[in-house]
């Protein structure tokens, strides 16, 4: 498998996962609302994490203007207990 290889994964909970190209994780799903995805990417030790949100109607505007606050608190929470996982798994 090259490095570019594409991997259909499947449903996993609420997301599609839909491609993992060795260390990058793409996840997400499409409604009447809006579109959503997630990648993680793991490189050097480090793990990056980013969103996109495509909104289709006001209702999914609305939705996103509510949400947003508390979705940078949440990436941050997330990416903070990854990295002390790894701390904590490796010391």
């Amino acid at each position: 498998m090259s490095a570019y290889t594409l991997m259909p994964l499947g449903r996993r909970g609420l997301v599609q996962a839909t491609n993992l190209v060795l260390t990058i994780l793409i996840a997400g799903f499409n409604d009447k609302h809006l579109d959503f995805r997630v990648s993680v990417i793991s490189q050097n030790g480090k793990i990056f994490l980013a969103t996109w949100v495509h909104t289709n109607n006001i209702v999914g505007q609305f939705y996103l203007k509510v949400i947003l606050p508390f979705h940078i608190l949440i990436v941050r929470n997330a990416l903070t207990r990854v990295s002390e996982s790894n701390l904590n798994k490796y010391s």
